[in-house]
């Protein structure tokens, strides 16, 4: 959903085009704790895929505007040699329903999977040993969570907040994980369309508002949806 905030009235006249049937528009950018050790891909069909390596960057209150927040997508694939999920990184997923946390991560970092209203399913191996404050708050859907090692393991694991969804949820233990594949091919391709010229918009995100835009010219979507000044390549967005 996008707000439309006061001063941008002309954009309420405006003709709003979909392209291509496109749902879902592949999108790529940084979210490691030192930048480009953990990038994040997403795909045509609404799997964000994290990887690289190290510790992820904490957002919210404890660092930068999550990339995530304002992305649709169903599914989480953390990949590589990643040790953590980073503080606030998935608060507010509202689309997100299964979450596949890498071999290596540790720990869940505060907020990091937090009131993710249609999220229904974890899925978590051996090497997590703590899951940050509020645990998973307002993941009300989460049924499931689908553990590769044995209960005394589980037990183990240091929670830092026991909530009525962590103890409604289900555990899987000695379960084996597959992680779905992913086309990388599997996106849409940029239609070859004349690109009109004239009206000029100026949108606005967190109270600060962007350069006016030329109606037709290739953006990024990141320019609107964050002011932390971190690049995102998009496949193609017009304003």
């Amino acid at each position: 959903n996008i707000k439309i905030e006061f001063g941008n009235e002309d954009l309420l006249n405006a003709t709003i085009r979909f392209l291509g049937g496109v749902t879902f528009i592949p999108c790529s950018g940084e979210c490691g704790a030192n930048g480009d050790n953990i990038v994040w891909t997403l795909y045509k069909d609404g799997t964000l895929v994290i990887s690289g390596e190290g510790e992820m960057a904490d957002f919210g209150a404890y660092g930068d505007r999550s990339p995530f927040i304002d992305i649709n997508f169903k599914t989480v694939i953390i990949e590589g040699n990643i040790t953590d999920v980073g503080a606030s990184a998935f608060q507010d997923c509202y689309y997100l329903e299964k979450f596949y946390i890498g071999e290596d991560v540790e720990v869940i970092h505060d907020f990091a999977i937090y009131n993710c209203e249609n999220l229904e399913s974890i899925y978590m191996y051996t090497e997590v040993d703590t899951i940050g404050n509020p645990g998973f708050v307002g993941c009300d859907k989460l049924k499931d969570i689908y553990y590769s090692g044995t209960k005394e393991q589980w037990n183990r694991i240091t929670v830092l907040t026991f909530d009525d969804v962590w103890h409604n949820a289900t555990v899987h233990y000695n379960y084996d994980i597959v992680v779905p594949d992913i086309d990388e091919s599997d996106t849409p391709s940029t239609p070859d369309e004349p690109k009109p010229d004239g009206y000029k918009l100026r949108l606005r995100s967190d109270g600060a508002y962007s350069d006016s835009i030329a109606v037709g010219k290739e953006i990024s979507l990141w320019t609107f949806l964050s002011n932390n000044g971190k690049s995102v390549n998009c496949e193609r967005a017009y304003a």
